[in-house]
């Protein structure tokens, strides 16, 4: 074949490749066309929300005016101070959500006189989850709101919560406003990473970057993290994370970190949470047999002879609390098994921030974590110790004994109220003298 030819040749099969190419595109946007403009559109071509599927799930959508709903936010829009309101409202805005008379959804804040991290962030993804829902729909559902009058708060709506989630730009907060403030947030809907790439997983990835952002807010306030520190904070984050794809069934997990510096007190607050089972339904699903299950059912068995289930504490309740402690994991598969540190790590790491902050003092720094119909109230009063057999344990309760029920104020059964699946709020306030924060040995 002579050199020109070789040349037309090449050209023709450029020409072909192309024209295959636009006509795939032609075929995929006619058939797309085709789809918006049919009246009885093809459900299945839209996105559906599981975390809002199981949010809504037996809820009973507020009233629907000519398609507008209002929903009233409570004065106290606290999930770690007021937990039960809080999950009441984001389920009540899933069903909302769901109810196809809804056509406007009003978020009314102008009562609200606390808010905190979490709740905000709750509802920023449920109003995100139903925005995708909606969004390839004939008829959208629509957001609008009214602020509150405390300006903070207003800069968390802003910054990292409705306003971000639903992306409405003309509200957002101007350049030099944001600069003052301290923003992590991390979604993962439903992906996990492909299995060897050469390149780092978003676990790793994330961990590094919510570590950065940890360190970052410590450094406004004239601290620091060691770099051993750093390094075990990224290694339980990250295995946070790997338990809440692992544990739950599911790959939708958040991570939220928010700080603001124009308040007189600089409170850090962080939030992780992930839909899917609970830590009591990774025990419960378990064979008897299993090695995991075996774990945990001494504890379940004394408790249930000495009669202490009941309305308050449940097995639920139980299974909840020793899925905190060192080396007890749904995962394990015999002694040399070290999953179930993650938590351990991280409630050792509240401790010792809680010691930094109070310098004596009680500074009000709190953690919480729910999972299903079990909330965990941690203030430093209950910490972390090792056991005879050098095992990390937290009892909450004075013996530190898990064969022992543990104080009513530390954990709740919510009953009704429940998050289909593990969310952590940690909220503590900046010290202002300068110092190297360890970790705990």
């Amino acid at each position: 074949m002579k050199k020109s030819e070789e040349i037309e040749h090449k050209i023709y099969r450029i020409r072909e490749k192309r024209r295959q190419y636009v006509t795939f595109r032609l075929h995929e946007y006619s058939k797309r066309k085709q789809v918006g403009n049919n009246q009885k559109t093809d459900e299945s071509l839209h996105y559906h929300s599981t975390p809002i599927d199981n949010l809504a799930a037996g809820v009973s959508p507020p009233r629907c005016n000519d398609g507008n709903t209002l929903i009233t936010m409570p004065q106290k829009l606290s999930f770690i101070d007021n937990t039960e309101v809080v999950l009441s409202i984001v389920k009540k805005l899933s069903a909302t959500a769901r109810n196809k008379k809804t056509r406007k959804v009003i978020l009314d804040y102008s009562e609200v006189d606390s808010l905190d991290l979490a709740a905000e962030c709750l509802l920023g993804i449920v109003a995100m989850e139903a925005t995708q829902e909606h969004s390839k729909k004939r008829k959208k559902l629509h957001f609008q709101g009214i602020y509150p009058k405390n300006a903070s708060y207003k800069r968390l709506i802003k910054g990292i919560g409705v306003i971000k989630s639903l992306n409405i730009k003309h509200e957002f907060l101007p350049s030099e406003e944001e600069k003052k403030l301290r923003i992590f947030r991390y979604v993962n809907r439903n992906r996990r990473d492909e299995i060897g790439l050469d390149t780092a997983d978003t676990n790793a990835r994330v961990s590094a970057k919510f570590v950065d952002h940890i360190n970052a807010c410590l450094s406004d306030n004239q601290r620091q993290l060691n770099v051993q520190a750093r390094m075990k904070l990224s290694e339980y984050t990250g295995e946070i994370i790997g338990n809440a794809e692992d544990h739950s069934g599911m790959y939708h997990w958040y991570i939220f970190g928010y700080l603001d510096n124009t308040t007189k007190e600089h409170t850090c607050e962080v939030v992780i949470l992930n839909f899917g089972k609970s830590f009591a339904q990774t025990f419960e699903e378990l064979p008897k047999n299993h090695y995991a299950y075996k774990q945990v059912e001494p504890y379940v068995f004394l408790h249930s002879a000495g009669k202490y289930f009941g309305p308050k504490w449940t097995k639920q309740d139980l299974l909840t609390l020793v899925a905190l402690q060192g080396n007890i994991s749904s995962k394990n598969e015999s002694d040399a098994t070290t999953r179930g540190q993650g938590s351990v790590e991280l409630i050792e790491f509240f401790q010792n921030v809680h010691k930094e902050c109070t310098n004596g003092d009680h500074c009000g720094a709190k953690m919480t974590i729910v999972s299903g119909n079990t909330r965990i109230s941690l203030d430093g009063t209950y910490t972390m110790k090792a056991d005879s057999k050098g095992r990390k344990r937290i009892a909450l309760n004075a013996d530190n004994s898990l064969y022992q029920k543990p104080n009513p104020s530390a954990i709740t059964s919510l009953g009704n109220i429940s998050f289909p699946g593990t969310i952590i709020a940690i909220s503590f306030p900046m010290a202002t003298t300068q110092t190297e924060l360890l970790e705990n040995k």
